[in-house]
């Protein structure tokens, strides 16, 4: 059986402290024990002990002197207590100084492993709990946008500066270069991180629908309202909503949002009732929204009630030198699951180099992970590229070749997409960094079928 839980018992009764080793040493404990309450606070400043069982006559101090010292000392471990006495108020206190539960004297062997089976179950809850939280904290460290370059040290120093305020922040980026990651940075490293993160896609959602998914509607409002809706900028309660891509938001849905972000209220479809919101708000979009302005696209009252923080995020070609740090991490990334792969070789860095890298950080992950998919071994070569950075010219920083109008190379890139992903226009569109709504639209404008 494996031993995968410690037990440390105590009593100052020899006996007792057999018939109990004898008992958990069958069971999936590893047990250790104490004659004294000294013995014990020095076993728990040693060892990691998951429960304590823990009788209150002891024969230097007692056993609630014990467990105070347990919680005084903040050691992460759950307290039985074992007693002769059936006095309420001694198991009174012992409850409110923080044991589990407590076991009465003489030990019924039923009672006392199903309390123990129920304490462990619990301390196993609440470790796995705790990994949880360590690892949606580890998910969104800073460390997960990886950059080096001076651009990025200055994007990490906002995210620092904003993370625990409430400023409404505009992340502006090309496709691909990590706009969301940011948005995560900032909610999962500030004082909102145990709520909500709920972000939308603004170029995905259909117009007719937006105002009902983001303002919610009653039953009835209109057909096919079936039942009252609760809609995004309420679920988000005193959390954070993503708006990405604020740029695809239709112009009349502006003027709603902007009256929502003034006011901090919203007016469900169909109601005549407003209601309260408390969600931070952090939108992103990869156009120039002030060239938007400019062409009646986008409403500028909006956009200086979302710009109180900007962070412009660079696009890859121009923060080059991380391109050696992303592709380290990436090939540990994808080895995790396909341990084949160690490095890439001088040439095929040379060429990554080289290239442009139109999709961004999106598009050098794909580039890994396809050479992975494709049964790299060892290390990447030139001939385990993509054709995309293989076909770029030397030192040219430019999106596309001079030789080629921007039309046509965006053309050649989505019918390369297309036939990469065996037609999945969904797969497509993530690969390309795009939303597939615009994919759609690039695809029926270019007449591809």
């Amino acid at each position: 059986m494996k031993k995968n839980s410690t037990i440390l018992c105590v009593d100052d009764d020899d006996d007792i402290l057999l018939l109990l080793e004898n008992y958990f040493s069958k069971t999936r404990f590893n047990v250790l024990t104490a004659d004294s309450g000294a013995q014990a606070l020095d076993i728990l400043d040693s060892h990691h002990c998951d429960i304590v069982l823990l009788d209150y006559q002891l024969g230097d101090i007692n056993g609630l002197e014990v467990l105070k010292k347990i919680k005084e000392k903040e050691i992460k471990t759950d307290v039985l207590m074992l007693t002769a006495h059936s006095d309420v108020s001694l198991i009174v206190r012992a409850m409110k100084l923080g044991a589990s539960d407590y076991i009465l004297k003489p030990i019924d062997g039923e009672q006392l492993f199903i309390k123990v089976e129920k304490t462990a179950e619990i301390h196993d809850l609440k470790k796995e709990n705790v990994l949880l939280k360590q690892q949606l904290s580890d998910k969104h460290r800073f460390n997960n946008i990886i950059g080096a370059s001076v651009p990025m040290q200055q994007v990490f120093s906002i995210i620092g500066k904003v993370a625990n305020q409430d400023n409404t922040v505009l992340i502006q980026g090309e496709s691909g270069t990590g706009k969301e990651l940011v948005a995560k940075a900032i909610h999962y490293n500030g004082s909102r991180a145990k709520k909500m993160f709920i972000p939308v896609d603004c170029g995905s959602i259909s117009p007719n629908l937006i105002e009902s998914e983001l303002f919610g509607h009653t039953k009835g409002a209109f057909t096919g309202a079936h039942q009252k809706k609760t809609g995004l900028m309420k679920a988000a309660g005193d959390g954070t909503l993503f708006f990405d891509e604020i740029g695809e938001l239709p112009l009349q849905m502006q003027t709603k949002l902007l009256r929502s972000l003034q006011e901090r209220e919203i007016r469900p479809v169909g109601s005549n009732e407003t209601e309260k919101i408390y969600a931070r708000i952090i939108a992103a979009t990869n156009k120039n929204l002030l060239k938007a302005v400019d062409k009646g696209e986008f409403r500028i009252d909006l956009f200086y009630r979302l710009n109180v923080v900007f962070i412009d995020l660079p696009p890859l070609r121009e923060r080059k030198d991380d391109i050696p740090v992303l592709v380290r991490h990436f090939i540990k990334k994808f080895s995790r699951s396909q341990n084949r792969i160690e490095k890439v070789d001088q040439k095929a860095m040379d060429m990554m180099m080289e290239y442009s890298w139109p999709g961004n950080v999106r598009e050098l992950e794909n580039c890994i992970e396809r050479a992975f998919a494709l049964g790299a071994q060892s290390v990447i070569k030139p001939e385990d590229l993509p054709e995309f950075p293989q076909t770029s010219s030397p030192g040219n920083d430019s999106v596309v070749s001079t030789r080629k109008t921007l039309e046509e190379t965006v053309k050649e890139l989505i019918i390369k997409a297309l036939v990469f992903t065996g037609g999945n226009k969904l797969e497509a569109a993530r690969v390309l960094g795009v939303s597939r709504s615009s994919l759609y639209s690039k695809m029926s404008k270019y007449n591809l079928k």
